[in-house]
């Protein structure tokens, strides 16, 4: 299912009282054909998230749309899965609820729910924990479980808002290459959001740069080297480098250049 993103802008009041808005995103024009791995990077609130969540019908842009198959985009859409930042994981449900949650929703039996979960949690290196709680669980696994309860849904498109940015370095490569395989065997549509210029070049089909507030698209780079990447080969190294000095041009980044 390709989706488009056609001429999205948002705005937010700066000053209610004043009646003044601070532009967040202007004029964002992408298109995302289907089962391709796209990162989106750029400087620190250049508005990354907020079109990741416009995306997922959470918030509505103030021009433009969103469209899945030539159909817009709203809340609630099964089409669309989003995975956060932050595991937003009931602390209350043993792991193998937390992930049976959607279809729950769904007023699936519960016979047929478990079955499903279980594949999921055997698949998923879970195996031996369904009963556990999250404060039970190391970061990587509350990971797997966010990622399995989206999945379990069957979206056609996963967003992940910097899955792993909470996670050790080590933690974190291993949770990249576990994406990697299930995005392989699945085929999804993965949009991806980052601060990590390296994860974004490892992981990705397709790169695009946002500028600094308002988000505009700089560039799209398109990555086309074979999987498994050798994180520090020359091919690597080389866009590495190009998309980092594109972010690092950006206006709020000149006063820590040197003159």
């Amino acid at each position: 299912m390709c989706m488009k993103i056609n001429n999205i802008s948002k705005t937010y009041a700066d000053n209610e009282s004043l009646g003044t808005r601070i532009a967040i995103l202007e004029n964002i024009n992408l298109r995302v054909d289907s089962g391709r791995f796209v990162s989106i990077v750029g400087p620190s609130g250049c508005g990354k998230t907020t079109l990741l969540k416009i995306i997922a019908g959470l918030i509505s842009p103030c021009q433009g749309a969103v469209q899945l198959q030539g159909q817009n985009i709203r809340l609630g859409d099964e089409r669309v899965g989003m995975v956060f930042q932050e595991f937003a994981l009931f602390p209350w449900r043993s792991l193998i609820r937390n992930i049976e949650f959607g279809l729950e929703i769904k007023r699936l039996p519960r016979s047929q729910r478990r079955k499903r979960a279980l594949e999921y949690t055997a698949n998923f290196g879970l195996g031996g924990f369904e009963h556990r709680l999250p404060q039970e669980l190391s970061g990587g696994m509350k990971q797997r479980v966010a990622i399995a309860r989206t999945l379990i849904n069957q979206p056609n498109v996963v967003l992940m808002d910097e899955p792993f940015a909470s996670l050790d370095s080590q933690t974190r490569n291993e949770m990249q290459d576990f994406l990697l395989s299930i995005w392989y065997d699945r085929g999804e549509t993965i949009l991806f959001v980052t601060h990590n210029v390296d994860e974004a070049v490892y992981l990705s089909q397709q790169i695009i740069v946002l500028s600094s507030r308002p988000g505009r698209v700089v560039e799209i780079h398109d990555v086309n080297y074979p999987y498994p990447r050798d994180r520090t080969s020359p091919e690597i190294n080389r866009i590495r480098k190009k998309i980092l000095q594109q972010i690092s041009s950006q206006p709020e980044y000149a006063k820590f250049q040197k003159p």
